[in-house]
């Protein structure tokens, strides 16, 4: 806090953050600040615009933690951003593609248990509607995932697990769209 402004300290925002995230889920709102002080401030991004690694980096963590605290929406917009700023990053877009899909997914349950929950009839076909896309939409970005992942030439233990989790889920989100072969 005290030299914010030089090269130490703007390059110490993402461990910082990362050090809030693995204290645990009561110290997400500081990882949150500092992480959105990075790419939403614009006083800031004078200092560190988006082509830093600083940024890049601070982005795909966000979406990371949006993600871990249930914010799937937030998740979802973020690392749709920052896949759109850095296609060029392989293994950090593979691992957003499957936080993105694994949201798709949650979103897709939360509605179905927003169906169960009403008799509005309009409502529960919205709801249904709204359960289908975030289904095929997961079962894409699923399949975006393993390609991605099998494109890599050497993946860590994590990503082994990414990788075997997105072909599980991506037959379970054919399944519930009713496509069992393809499941």
């Amino acid at each position: 806090s005290e030299y914010q402004r030089t090269p130490w300290g703007l390059s110490s925002l993402v461990p910082i953050a990362q050090c809030y995230m693995a204290m645990g889920p009561e110290y997400y709102p500081q990882a949150e600040s500092v992480l959105r002080d990075v790419v939403d401030d614009t006083a800031k991004q004078e200092l560190i615009t988006p082509e830093a690694r600083e940024f890049r980096e601070s982005l795909f963590l966000l979406g990371k933690l949006y993600y871990h605290q249930g914010d799937f929406e937030a998740c979802a917009a973020r690392l749709e951003e920052a896949l759109g700023r850095y296609s060029t990053f392989p293994r950090e877009c593979a691992e957003a593609r499957f936080l993105i899909a694994q949201s798709c997914r949650e979103l897709a349950e939360r509605y179905a248990r927003q169906v169960d929950q009403t008799n509005d009839q309009k409502y529960k076909t919205t709801l249904y509607r709204n359960r289908q896309e975030n289904l095929l939409r997961a079962a894409d970005l699923y399949s975006e995932t393993i390609d991605a992942f099998d494109k890599l030439p050497r993946t860590s233990e994590l990503e082994q697990t990414y990788l075997k989790l997105a072909l599980i889920w991506r037959a379970d989100c054919l399944y519930d769209l009713r496509q069992s072969e393809q499941a």
